[in-house]
């Protein structure tokens, strides 16, 4: 043991971007503004779609959707589209 530091194979996995990921439910992790993008994203609108009536940029929403995805745990923006439907969750935005 002569100084080492052993990491397991699991040291560090479960810890989103900065330990924001929620424990029970994905979707209160996300902030409104990152609800509202993924309502669009279940709407089937693009990034440029999206960022129009947030004024936002569409390389501001591609990186809040690296971010969305992570915190839902899935893989991709198609599977972050179908999350809400496969997990009962329901949008009610304006």
């Amino acid at each position: 043991m002569g100084g080492e530091w052993v990491r397991g194979p699991d040291a560090g996995r479960g810890v989103g971007r900065a330990g924001r990921r929620a424990k029970t439910d994905p979707l209160a992790a996300l902030t409104e503004c990152e609800r509202e993008m993924l309502q669009g994203v279940t709407e089937g609108l693009s990034n440029k779609e999206i960022a129009a009536p947030l004024q936002l940029s569409e390389k501001t929403v591609k990186r809040y959707m690296t971010i969305i995805v992570e915190k839902l745990g899935v893989g991709s923006r198609m599977e972050a589209a179908f999350w809400p439907g496969r997990e009962g969750k329901e949008f009610s935005y304006g």
